[in-house]
Order: C-alpha cells, then structure tokens, then sequence
C-alpha cells in the first residue's frame, strides 16, 4: 500500500487563513489517514465540489497533496468570511469561562463546537470523523483538537462544569461521560451574540417588577417570615438558603416571589422553563450558571414549577433512571450561594428528604371573598363603593394579580375612570378561561326571599336561627349536619344561617374534595378547613357521605384516612361548619358523634305545599285563595321546596294560560320523573 503523504499545518493555513481551523483540519486528517483518500476527500467535500473532487480522485496519478490543496483554495474566501465574522467570539469565550471557571480545555471543546455550528465544512468534517471508525464521539472530538482521549473523557463526565451549566448538549451512554453532540446551546449564542462587557448581563436578565405589596397578601400566613428569611440570608451572605411556596395554580406564588425580590431590595433572577427535549436539564444546568455568575449578595432567584422535576421526562420518578442523584439535588439545596425561591403546584410525591431540605414553606391558597374585596378594596383605593367591591369580590375567584392588573386595565380603557361593569367585562373572560363557569349566571343568595316556616325540619329553624346569631367567633366549632331528601332546603338553609351571621359561605363539594391522588383528598380537607377560618366564612360540604362513609366497611386504607383527617380538623376547628348529606345511612358513627345539631328535613306539610304554592306559582294564577290551592294539592305528597323551585323554572317558559290545576298537575309531573330517576338502575 503506497505511503500516503499529509498536508503541513502551514499548507493549510494558508489555504484558509486562520490557525484555529487549520488545526482541527490538520488534526482530522491526521486522524483519518488509514482511510481510503477517496472517502476521506467525499467526506470533507463540500455539496458545491463532490463531483468534480470526485472524477480527481478517479485519476491514479493524482497525487493527494494537489487534491486537498484545490480543495482549500475553493473554500479559503468562505472560510475567511466566517473566520471574520465569528473573530469576536474568541473574546467572549474567554469572558465566559472565567465566569464559569472553566478549564482551557473545556473552553476549547465550546470553540470546537461553535466552530462546527458556524461553518458547514468543519460540520462535514465531525460527521465524517463520527462515521469513519470512531465508536464514540469523543475519539472525534479528541482528533479535532489533538488531545489524547483521556483528556477528553474527564472533560466530558459526568457532572463536570459543561455539563453542569448546560453548555453542551449530552446524552447519557452506560458509563460514567457522556456521548456529546457538538451543538450551539443558547449559552453560546449569547457568546457569539454578544460583546464580551456585556455578557454577564446577558446571563442574567432581571425578572420583571410587581406592583403588589406584602399587604396584599396578608390573607397568606408565614408571608412576612418568608421575606424576612430572605432578607437576612442576603445581608448575612448566608448560604444554603432555599424558601418554598406552594399550593394551587393561580394562587399568586410567582408574583409574591417579586414581592419578596422588591421587599429584599434585589434583582430577582428567573430560572425559565426553556424549550428542548430535556426541560428539566436544561433549567437545572441554568440555575447553576445564575447561581455561579450572580452577583451577592443582591441577588434572588425563581425556579417557578418544580413539580416539572418530579413528573415523567424529569429528574426523579420512581419508574424511571434517574438523570441526576439525589445526593446531587440535595447538596444543591445546600451550597446555593443566594437564596433560591421554588414554586410548585403540589407536593405530593416529592420525596421528604428533599422537602426537609426547605428552610421556609408557605401555603397558597385561594382567596376567599373577604381577602379579595380586601385587595379589591386597597387596589380601587374608594373608586367604588363597599358594596359593589363586596359584589364583585362574591362573583370573581381572581387571585391578587389577577385583581390588580384588572384594576389598571379597567382604568386604562375607562381613561383613568373604574367602574363595577368595566371591572367585571376585564373579570369576566378570565374567569370563564379559568374556571368554565360564566360568572354572570353564578346564583347569588338573596335572604329576603328565603322562608323558614315552609321548611319541614326535626327542629324549629327560629332555634337554629337564634344559635347562630349567639355563636361568637373563637368559641368552638358550631357544626351542624343537615340530612334529607334532595330539595328539601338544605343548603338553602346553611347559607340563610351565614347570611344572619354575616359570613360569606365556603363551599365545597365531593368534586371539589375528592382527589385521585393517595394522600390528595386529606390535604384539600385540610386546605378547606384553613381557607374558611382565614376568611370567617362558614364552612358547607355537600354530599358529605361522599367524604365521611362509615370506616367499618372501609375496602381500602385511604376511606378510613380522609374520614380521620376530616374529625381532627373539626375537633380543632374554631368556626361554623355546616355539612348537607342525601344518606345519612352511611355516615361514620363517630363523625356523627362530632355534631351536636343534627337535623333531619322531610317533605313539606300539607299547609306548607300550599305556602309554597302561592308564594313561588302565585304570579303565574294571580287571585287563587288558599282553599282552592289546597283541594287542588290533595294526593300529593313527597313535595319538596325544590319541587315548585323546578316547575317555577319550567313554566316561565311556556306561553300558556295557567289555572291551579294546570300548576298542580306540573307538580305531579315533576313527582313521577324523579321517581322515575330514582329507579334507574334497580330492578323492581
């Protein structure tokens, strides 16, 4: 086999005019020089020469010299115009690697790898050194840049600076490096992007401003300790400091993070979910990179969502390899130079060892009526009155943002002028987006028209009424449980009890509560229970059976668990909590010992039916007497209030002339299709 003769370094500089290329060529070529000239030659060819390079190597008396000389000097002005336009790059990779503290040898890889993502030539070159023998990149990557390959494998392991600040971009192999593919990763971009004095700022963008106040989350215990935490971390240049805010989506975590940054007087660094294939990496391998080059002690920073990290494609499921140790993330929360303020949704399933690790936790939870028209309030600053804040605070589950920037859009189209309907047309879009429910048709209570004496309770109302207007708050718990049929005015008598109190209503239901979650259903119990004591608002569950089955047949260990949670809570409760069942059969026993009222509703007296009949059906037979209502009522019974609730509705719609008869026979309609629903699904 004929000697084959390599190109000088000099040779090839000169065809390209510039060492740095030369170089990786030289190197390449050297590395390759085993393989036949003519796959070596296709493969550094550019798309513009491979059939002309292709009918020279055809030629044996071609000599190789000549071939790759031709060759450079087509593409020497190509490789020139790059070469001018990236020269600055070389500065600021010098920058960043004394921000990062990187090694002259990890700095050469970034070049290597900026280079190939600018100049197609050098990208056929890597591509050709990957497939022509080499089983791994790095054996490329060690060729390009004359290293020996050891060299390269610790520069490229596992948990080293590149890796550790998202520089390249690796995949996992079985053994302890990494296989890398030589991309452009953002960081680079920034590098070739910008000058060298401003790529620190660069690497740090400030997260936007606030214009909340501490004061607007007053509603939130364990707020003011928060930023107090945060305050003293950064003054003391305490390390290791990591604060956690939880609880549901658009409880205010993220804006409260500006509020801490803007109470601490430090510039808030947020840690951005970014778009790839491997969110959780590249948001870690950021953290590191602000951590590494924030300034201190005037820096706060924002890992919003990280639940991210705990769910299929992040760092830590149980089903999965795990990308990143645990003692890795725990000894993050523990070094981190400035302190970091994590957000999640939920902390279900988050492993303990990691959550001991938070020297602060603060629980969101929604606002309540009397937190939002406390916020609404303080936002209007008087531009509407008490009551129309009342009004919209009862209609609009909006969290504090959410009511401070629809404030200033209500003004902003009303030329500075606030008005309740402009504030509801801003309210309502979002609340329909966020929610489903159409705020506009929410039923609002109106204890003027609700009527005691047509209730069929197994105690007075008046006396249920006159215990409510004595309890005073800070005693014990006042609860209640209400049991009956469907319509028999249940709920409408829990929320006529926290009207004569006063108090907005907190309602849940098994909807509401339920959670498919092993451990989901305790925890709300316990958020409901927090929420209305935070707000003075009484406390209704319906379809409590739903939540309170008795634990004697219990088939699974969480029916009994949410039945203890829900009896702590109340043994501890110091409000009033009204709970409304259809099969009271079915309850605990020893939750049933909890309430001191207990109170059945049955289907409404015969002299009730017919007070229904003319208070709610009495505009549709104007002058019907009490006598006439009655004999046409007879033989019905098993009537509910909600019964002449549902054919009120019913017949609004319908362009007749109504008579008592007509009315009583629609009642009777209405008995036999709930009879009939009742049956579905039994056989007789």
């Amino acid at each position: 086999m004929t000697k084959r003769r390599m190109l000088s370094n000099k040779v090839i500089e000169e065809a390209l005019g510039t060492s740095g290329l030369a170089d990786y060529v030289h190197n390449g070529l050297l590395a390759v020089s085993k393989v036949p000239k003519q796959r070596v030659i296709r493969a550094l060819s550019g798309l513009d020469f491979v059939v002309d390079l292709a009918k020279l190597c055809a030629t044996n008396d071609a000599k190789e010299e000549w071939l790759l000389q031709a060759w450079w000097k087509k593409r020497a002005r190509r490789a020139r115009g790059i070469a001018s336009a990236t020269g600055s790059f070389a500065h600021n990779l010098a920058a960043l690697s004394t921000l990062l503290a990187l090694s002259p040898l990890q700095a050469g890889i970034l070049r290597l790898a900026a280079d190939i993502g600018a100049d197609p030539m050098l990208e056929e070159l890597y591509g050709a050194l990957h497939t022509l023998g080499f089983s791994r990149q790095r054996g490329a990557i060690a060729a390009l840049l004359g290293k020996r390959r050891e060299e390269i494998n610790d520069a490229l392991r596992v948990g080293g600076r590149l890796e550790r600040f998202g520089l390249i971009e690796p995949s996992h192999d079985r053994g302890n490096n990494l296989e890398v593919a030589l991309h452009v990763t953002a960081v680079l971009e920034d590098a070739r992007q910008h000058t060298a004095a401003s790529l620190r700022e660069c690497l740090l963008p400030a997260a936007r401003g606030t214009s909340l106040t501490l004061d607007d989350y007053g509603h939130v215990s364990d707020a003011a300790l928060a930023l107090e935490v945060a305050r003293r971390a950064l003054q003391h240049g305490r390390p290791g400091v990591n604060v956690l805010l939880y609880g549901a989506p658009g409880t205010g975590k993220s804006e409260f993070a500006r509020v801490m940054a803007a109470g601490c007087g430090a510039t808030l660094q947020s840690i951005e979910v970014r778009e790839g294939n491997d969110v959780a990496s590249a948001r870690i391998a950021r953290l590191r990179t602000v951590l590494q080059v924030a300034p201190r002690p005037g820096t706060l920073v924002l890992f919003d969502e990280l639940e991210d990290l705990f769910t299929r494609g992040g760092f830590f499921v149980e089903s999965m390899t795990p990308r990143m140790s645990k003692q890795a993330f725990n000894e993050l929360l523990e070094t981190n130079p400035v302190p970091v303020v994590w957000t999640t949704n939920r902390v279900a399933g988050m492993d303990p060892a990691f959550l001991r690790r938070f020297t602060c936790a603060v629980a969101f939870r929604p606002l309540g009526v009397k937190q939002r028209a406390r916020v609404l309030g303080r936002k209007l600053n008087g531009r509407l009155t008490e009551a129309e804040v009342k009004a919209v605070a009862l209609r609009y589950s909006a969290s504090p943002a959410q009511l401070s920037s629809a404030v200033e859009t209500s003004g902003m189209l009303g030329d500075g002028a606030v008005t309740r309907a402009s504030l509801e047309q801003v309210l309502a879009p979002v609340e329909r987006l966020l929610t489903g429910r159409d705020p506009s048709t929410r039923a609002v209570f109106d204890a003027s028209t609700f009527r005691e004496e047509v209730l069929n309770a197994s105690m007075p109302v008046s006396e249920l009424v006159d215990v409510a207007r004595r309890w005073q708050p800070g005693s014990s718990a006042l609860a209640m449980c209400f049991s009956g049929a469907p319509g028999t005015g249940k709920t409408e008598l829990a929320q006529y009890l926290a009207s004569v109190m006063e108090r907005p209503v907190l309602r849940k239901t098994a909807a509401d509560i339920l959670d498919p979650y092993v451990g989901g259903t305790e925890q709300k119990i316990a958020e409901a229970f927090e929420e209305a004591q935070q707000d003075g608002a009484v406390l209704v569950f319906d379809e409590v059976d739903s939540l309170l089955r008795d634990r004697r047949g219990a088939q699974h260990s969480w029916e009994a668990t949410q039945v203890n949670e829900f009896l702590q809570r109340l043994e501890t409760y110091r409000g009033v909590v009204i709970c409304t069942t259809n099969l009271v059969e079915d309850l605990d026993h020893a939750a049933m010992r909890r309430f001191p009222f207990k109170v059945r509703f049955d289907w409404v007296r015969p002299e009730q039916a017919v007070e229904l009949f003319l208070s709610v059906l009495g505009s549709f037979v104007p002058g019907a007497s009490a006598a006439e209502v009655s004999a046409a009522l007879q033989g019905l019974t098993r009537l509910a209030p909600g019964d002449f609730a549902a054919v009120s509705r019913r017949v609004q719609w319908l362009s007749r002339e109504w008579t008592v008869e007509s009315l009583a026979r629609e009642l009777r309609e209405e008995l036999t299709s709930r009879r009939e629903r009742a049956r579905v699904g039994f056989s007789s």
